[in-house]
């Protein structure tokens, strides 16, 4: 019986450890350890009662209310409650909302940080789709549907944000200080023609009343007619003060935005801002042209950059004692301002009697394709959300070929979407945008805009490229000097702050 009793054990542990191997042979359907599915099922919409928390800023909820209440008619069990939350107040009242863990379910994020936050974040479904026929995954339907600068929002080959709108630098002007100074050079010319008796002098006078006239008949397309234009548009007082400036542009400090316009020249002057790993700068560093020369391309952007700023240059115009850029170009100190295009309904609502008009951002001259500056929010799922995959299946819906346009008009953001920014691009005459409504400028850059990546670390690095900038413009450094040591900062602190 004994024997029996130990056969029949043995038997038994046999058989468990046969089963045991079986099961983990085949551990792509089960889990070892769990014994539990270790792939993903499919995502069935839950039929409770849901209730998603939704903070956003700029916009009143009438912006998204057709796609919430589309959205609703489809799942009537799902509640959005949106808040418009104080850009003041924000960051600090997420930041706290997210250590807590009591996070709303989705929220704003500006595209450049999303890296910080990647912890507190939850990643787009796998099976999330635009199209129910669409065979392909979502990220790379994601790329398909916006345009190239969204691609910011994708990490570790995972979407964690879709954008609702998509903006990029653009230039301001006042086309009534361009008049006044037309009329000011063409009266001094007319002056010096009525004093001259050579008839060789007169005609090159005539030709430059000429050439004065075109250039002042519009903004600048490309940088070296603003350099032209520039010289034309600054008035210096009886002091040699400047009395008014061309465009308020050139230093670190009172140019708003002096990082993104930085940058924007550097990256149009092809000049690589990382190396191919992004563990370094590279800014800094020569490049080669075709006919075997070497140029700094990233050190030429600084130092047409910084010309509008330092004395000694011949395009000097804005004075480091003025107002900041915005307030000079508001009070009409400035012919010309680079900003967001959003600064437009803020300079409405808050200069309700400046005259003003935007144009194209300008470009290098011959340019054959355009390079514009991104800079946009993502809207993004909080991982310490009950309901993540409904939150992002309502991202996904608001952001749809039939919903986003509805925002946009609501909204006047321009869109994010790349057919609708490919169709508005495609009016343009010329790789400027001549021939383009002034209200599709916007949409238009959005197709050719671009940024490149600071990983963790962006107010850190925004801050070293505007010491860079003061550097040559307040203590004479040279900006090639100055460009070797931001980008000796720069890396140290990319590698620093790398997981």
């Amino acid at each position: 019986m004994k024997n029996k009793a130990l056969i029949s054990v043995v038997l038994v542990i046999v058989l468990l450890a046969i089963g045991a191997g079986v099961l983990f042979f085949f551990r792509p359907q089960f889990s070892f350890f769990s014994f539990r599915p270790s792939q993903k099922q499919p995502f069935s919409f839950p039929t409770e009662p849901i209730t998603l928390t939704y903070w956003r800023l700029f916009d009143d909820e009438e912006s998204l209310t057709d796609a919430i209440s589309a959205y609703r008619q489809i799942h009537p069990n799902v509640q959005i409650i949106y808040q418009k939350k104080d850009y003041e107040t924000y960051q600090q009242e997420l930041d706290e909302a997210l250590r807590s863990g009591n996070a709303p379910d989705l929220f704003m994020l500006k595209h450049d940080e999303i890296p910080q936050y990647l912890a507190y974040l939850f990643p787009a479904p796998s099976d999330l789709s635009y199209s129910q026929d669409s065979k392909e995954d979502f990220r790379s339907q994601f790329q398909n549907h916006f345009v190239k600068a969204a691609s910011g929002l994708i990490y570790q080959n995972q979407v964690y944000g879709l954008p609702l709108w998509m903006g990029s630098l653009v230039l301001f002007y006042q086309p009534a200080l361009f008049q006044e100074a037309l009329k000011e050079k063409t009266e001094d010319l007319d002056r010096q023609i009525a004093l001259t008796k050579n008839e060789d002098i007169s005609r090159g006078l005539e030709q430059e009343k000429q050439r004065v006239a075109q250039l002042l008949s519009h903004p600048p397309r490309n940088w070296t007619e603003m350099i032209e234009v520039t010289k034309l548009l600054t008035k210096k007082d009886a002091q040699g003060g400047i009395a008014r400036a061309a465009i308020a542009l050139g230093d670190g400090q009172k140019t708003l935005k002096a990082f993104d316009i930085l940058s924007l020249l550097m990256m149009q002057n092809r000049t690589t801002m990382l190396s191919e790993d992004k563990k370094k700068a590279a800014f800094h560093l020569p490049i080669k042209k075709s006919d075997g020369t070497t140029i700094y391309p990233g050190t030429m952007a600084l130092d047409y950059y910084t010309s509008f700023a330092r004395p000694t240059k011949e395009t000097y115009t804005f004075a480091l004692d003025s107002e900041n850029s915005v307030e000079a170009f508001a009070q009409q100190k400035a012919a010309m301002l680079i900003h967001y295009s959003y600064y437009q309904r803020v300079f409405q609502k808050e200069y309700p009697d400046l005259q003003f008009k935007i144009a194209p951002l300008p470009q290098i001259e011959g340019v054959k394709q355009r390079l514009d500056y991104a800079f946009y929010w993502g809207e993004v799922v909080s991982k310490s959300s009950k309901h993540p995959e409904v939150a992002w299946d309502f991202l996904r819906f608001i952001t749809s070929d039939e919903n986003l346009p509805r925002y946009t008009a609501r909204s006047q953001n321009p869109s994010p979407l790349l057919k609708e920014t490919q169709a508005v691009a495609s009016k343009a005459n010329s790789v400027y945008l001549e021939g383009s409504d002034e209200a599709d400028i916007p949409t238009a850059q959005a197709e050719t805009a671009a940024n490149w990546y600071q990983g963790k670390n962006v107010s850190e690095i925004k801050a070293i490229f505007q010491r860079m900038i003061d550097e040559v413009v307040l203590n004479n450094q040279s900006p090639q000097a100055a460009i070797e040591a931001a980008a000796s900062l720069v890396t140290n602190l990319i590698q620093g702050g790398q997981e």
